[in-house]
C-alpha cells in the first residue's frame, strides 16, 4: 500500500517535460519526477466522463534511443523495462485512478503503428548540461580551462570513439609542440614540456559533443607558459578565416608545430566537423571562437597550397659528416647536440668530393609529415649545400 500511495503522489506531481504530439492538449509527452525518473505518457482512450493514459517508466538510455528514432513508439510502450506500466484514468474533476498493467493486457486499439517514430526536430543526448562556464571553472580551480565543442554535420550528440581520440591526441600534440621555443629546431618535445602542458579531460557536456580540458597543473601566477600557449592556440584558431594572417602566424612557428596544426585541421575536415572553443585562465582572460566546417576546409586547402607547411630550410654550423654514398644519394652527419641526421643528397652535390669524417657548415631541407595511420611524425632530410 505504501508503494501504491507513493506512485499516486509521484504521478500527481508530474508535469509535461517534452511534448511529442499535441491535439487539444498534449497527447503524447514525457515527464520527469523530482528524482529524475522519466515517464512516457501516452493517451489511449476517451469516454464521456474520463480519459485513459499509459504511464511507462523509461531509463535515460531508452528515452535517448526513442528521441533519436532508434526505436519506434510501439516498442517503447510495449516492451517496458520494468515489465509493467500504469494505466491512469482521469475523470472530469481531474481525479484519477491508478492500475498497474502489463503489455499483454493492452487493448490493441490503444497502440500506434509498429513502425511509427517520434517526430521531433531536436535530438536527445545523454551528455549533461554544462554546470559551470569556463571562467568560473578556471578561477575556482586555478587551472587553465579549454572547452571544445565538436559539431557534426547533422548536429549529432554522438562521435566515433576513434575519431574523438584522434582529435584530442592532435590537440594535445599541437600544444606540446607550440610550447617549444620557435627559434629552436624541435624534432622531439622534451619530457618536461609534456609534463607542464598536459591537458586532462575533466568532463563531457551537451553542445553537440562537448569536452572540457583542464591543465594538469595549477597556475598561481599570471603569464605562465600554459597561459601563453593556450592563448596562442585560440588566436591561431581565430585566424582560420583570414588566409594572410594564418599564413603569417604559421610561418613564425617551428616546423613540428606547423605540421601538427595542419594534422589537426585535416582531422576535423576529414570528419566534417565544425569546432567551437572557449578558453579562460584564473586571472580573467577569456577567448572564444566558432569555426565552421567550410572555413576549416578552405583553411586546409590554403595551408596545402599557399606554402609548404611541412618543409623548412635550416643551416647547421660545424657539424660532422660521418657517412656519405653518392651512388645511393645517402648522407649521415652528427650535429653539435649529438643527434644523427640521415637523408638524401641534392642532385647539385652528385659531383662533390666529400671527405669522411669532416667538419662542415651545411644547409638542409627538412620535411615533417604526419603518418596517416599511426599519427606519428615522419622526418626526411635533403642535404642541399655544403660550405
Amino acid at each position: 500500500m505504501l508503494m501504491f500511495k507513493y506512485l499516486k503522489d509521484e504521478i500527481k506531481n508530474l508535469k509535461p517535460w517534452e511534448i511529442f504530439e499535441f491535439y487539444d492538449g498534449p497527447r503524447f509527452y514525457s515527464c520527469k519526477s523530482q528524482l529524475g525518473q522519466i515517464y512516457l505518457v501516452y493517451w489511449v482512450d476517451e469516454t464521456e466522463c474520463a480519459d485513459q493514459w499509459l504511464y511507462v517508466k523509461v531509463s535515460a538510455e531508452r528515452y535517448y534511443e526513442l528521441k533519436n528514432r532508434r526505436i519506434p513508439i510501439y516498442k517503447a510502450l510495449v516492451e517496458s523495462e520494468e515489465k509493467y506500466s500504469l494505466l491512469i484514468t482521469v475523470n472530469n474533476n481531474k481525479e484519477f485512478e491508478l492500475r498497474p498493467i502489463q503489455a499483454f493486457d493492452f487493448d490493441p486499439d490503444w497502440l500506434p503503428d509498429e513502425t511509427e517514430f517520434v517526430n521531433i526536430d531536436n535530438k536527445s543526448t545523454l551528455l549533461p548540461e554544462k554546470l559551470t562556464d569556463v571562467q568560473t571553472a578556471s578561477s575556482s580551480s586555478y587551472r587553465q580551462v579549454l572547452d571544445l565543442a565538436l559539431v557534426t554535420a547533422n548536429n549529432s550528440y554522438e562521435l566515433a570513439a576513434g575519431n574523438l581520440g584522434n582529435i584530442l591526441t592532435k590537440v594535445q600534440n599541437f600544444l606540446y609542440a607550440s610550447a617549444c621555443d620557435n627559434r629552436l629546431n624541435i624534432r622531439k618535445v622534451p619530457d618536461l614540456i609534456k609534463e607542464e602542458q598536459t591537458m586532462n579531460v575533466t568532463t563531457l557536456f551537451a553542445s553537440s559533443f562537448g569536452i572540457r580540458l583542464q591543465s594538469k597543473n595549477t597556475d598561481f601566477f599570471e603569464n605562465s607558459v600554459s597561459e601563453n600557449n593556450l592563448e596562442n592556440f585560440m588566436s591561431l584558431l581565430s585566424s582560420i578565416n583570414d588566409h594572410e594572417i594564418l599564413h603569417e602566424k604559421l610561418s613564425q612557428m617551428n616546423l613540428l608545430t606547423r605540421s601538427r596544426f595542419k594534422a589537426l585541421v585535416k582531422e576535423l575536415v576529414d570528419n566534417e566537423l565544425s569546432i567551437k572553443s572557449e578558453w579562460a585562465n584564473p586571472y580573467g582572460k577569456f577567448n572564444a571562437n566558432n569555426i565552421e566546417y567550410i572555413a576549416l576546409k578552405f583553411a586546409l586547402n590554403n595551408i596545402k597550397n599557399g606554402f609548404d607547411s611541412n618543409t623548412q630550410i635550416n643551416t647547421y654550423k660545424k657539424v660532422t659528416l660521418v657517412g656519405v654514398d653518392v651512388h645511393s644519394d645517402f648522407f649521415a652527419l652528427k650535429t653539435n647536440d649529438k643527434n644523427i641526421i640521415k637523408g638524401k643528397l641534392s642532385k647539385d652535390l652528385e659531383s662533390y668530393n666529400f671527405n669522411i669524417p669532416s667538419v662542415l657548415d651545411v644547409t638542409i631541407e627538412e620535411t615533417c609529415k604526419i603518418h596517416e595511420t599511426s599519427g606519428h611524425e615522419v622526418w626526411s632530410y635533403i642535404l642541399m649545400k655544403v660550405n
